[in-house]
Parts: C-alpha cells; sequence; structure tokens
C-alpha cells in the first residue's frame, strides 16, 4: 500500500492498552489525523523517545485507510524545542499552545497555514526570554484568529477610524473591535473594558515590528488579562468558550 510522508506535531497523546498510545497530530500533508502508534510503550519499540508533544516528526503512514484511525508505520525526529522540555513553565505554556490549538481547530483539512502557524508558535515560546510566556501564547491567539477569518481591531476606532483613549478603552467583542469614545457613546450594546496598556500591548503583537514599540514593558498582570480577553475573543468566535485544562496547570506552577 503507497504510503505517505508528512511532517507534523502531536497535539495529544493518550494510552491505548498496555502497549501503545493513541495520537492526535496535525500534519502538513494530511491536517488533523487520528494515529495508533502500536507498541510505541514497548522498550525496543522504533517510536521510542520519539512520540512527544515537543518533537517535530516525520510521520509515515498509508496514504488510504477504512478506519478514521491510521495506523503510524514509522517516524522520524526532524526537530525539538529543548527548552518546553526543561523548563516547567515553558512546557506548561506549551501544553496550552497545543490544547488551544485542538480545541478550537474546526475541521479536519489540510492547512498549510495552520500549520506554519502552529509551528512557529512552539518555536517563539521556545526561544522566549524570560519567564513571561504571556507574549508568545497571546500572538499566537491573534495569529490563530487571524487565520481562522475573526482577527480583532486595536489599531483605532473599528466604527470611524478614530483613535483611542490612552486610559481605558471599550471593545465590542461581537464586532471585534475597539471603539472610540463617541462611537461607544452611540452603541449601546455591552463592552468589554479594556485598560490602554492592554490595548497598546495587543496592538503591538498584532502589528509586530511595522508599528511603534513602547518606551517600557507592560506589566505581567496587563499581559495576563491581554490573554484572558483573547480567550474570551476567541470563545465568542470560535464556537463557544472552551475550558483550557492545561492552563489551570500553567497558573499553578507560576505561581509556585
Amino acid at each position: 500500500m503507497p504510503a505517505l510522508k508528512s511532517p507534523g506535531l502531536i497535539l495529544r497523546k493518550t494510552p491505548y492498552s498496555e502497549s501503545s498510545f493513541i495520537l492526535k497530530a496535525f500534519t502538513r500533508e494530511s491536517g488533523l489525523i487520528t494515529f495508533i502508534a502500536k507498541g510505541a510503550k514497548r522498550p525496543k519499540s522504533k517510536f521510542r523517545g520519539l512520540i512527544d508533544s515537543f518533537n517535530l516528526l516525520q510521520f509515515v503512514y498509508p496514504e488510504k485507510t477504512r478506519s478514521d484511525m491510521v495506523t503510524l508505520t514509522d517516524a522520524h525526529f526532524l526537530e525539538d524545542f529543548p527548552r518546553l522540555k526543561t523548563d516547567l513553565v515553558k512546557q506548561a505554556a506549551g501544553h496550552v499552545l497545543l490544547e488551544i490549538f485542538l480545541r478550537y481547530l474546526h475541521g479536519q483539512e489540510r492547512s498549510l497555514p495552520l500549520y506554519r502557524m502552529l509551528l512557529q508558535g512552539l518555536r517563539n515560546l521556545d526561544a522566549g526570554q524570560g519567564e513571561e510566556v504571556w507574549p508568545g501564547l497571546a500572538r499566537f491567539v491573534l495569529e490563530f484568529s487571524g487565520v481562522s477569518g475573526y482577527s480583532p481591531q486595536f489599531s483605532a476606532c473599528h466604527v470611524c477610524g478614530g483613535g483611542l483613549s490612552a486610559i481605558s478603552t471599550a471593545f465590542d467583542v461581537d464586532q471585534g473591535g475597539a471603539l472610540c469614545r463617541d462611537c461607544r457613546g452611540a452603541n449601546p450594546r455591552a463592552h468589554t473594558e479594556l485598560s490602554g496598556e492592554v490595548v497598546q500591548w495587543l496592538d503591538s503583537l498584532q502589528g509586530g515590528s511595522t508599528r511603534e514599540t513602547h518606551s517600557s514593558a507592560p506589566s505581567s498582570s496587563a499581559m495576563r488579562q491581554g490573554f484572558a480577553f483573547l480567550m474570551t475573543y476567541l470563545g465568542r468566535h470560535g464556537g463557544g468558550e472552551k475550558r483550557i485544562k492545561s492552563l489551570e496547570f500553567l497558573e499553578q506552577v507560576r505561581a509556585e
């Protein structure tokens, strides 16, 4: 039977029987796929040491199958993310990123932009300086929203294009944009209130190097608030807010 070869990343690994694992993976050639790695728990398995959430692998699997579960016939190491494996906070953040991707991914079709975004998201977290993981996670959610077609607007009022307050800004979650004071007053719907610090930080993450940078980094509290808002926004536009269990573990290890 013809075999496919595709680079990909494991999103979730679940024990199956005494010797095997079920893998949810996102591959460049097939999109979201469910593998069964038979015998992977055995000491002499060819998968030993390979099947890890923070390894980029070359998966080898049948081109066609009658089952929704595809037998993984071989795997080869391509790249790893060493800091995500050794730093507990970064590791927890990496699992948050993978869980967000899996929980909010709609459909199983191949998507090169999504594959590249997932891979780059892990690279960014791995390479990030210090203990702050919120920039890498927030940037990932912003990019995921953009690729999915519901990117938020932080740079100007989404109604009139006017400037925003540096102190506090109203954000229309349903419409996906910030509001200036005049447009906020003319719009009776409920809005989410964000501090100017949060809005400017999210705008800088979204715009990258093409926009003016801040003279000082935002506080850890502002970054956490900004990420929490993005998760609310993602839930509103991505099919309902979902509990991200690994986020609870991240909060726990950061507090220790």
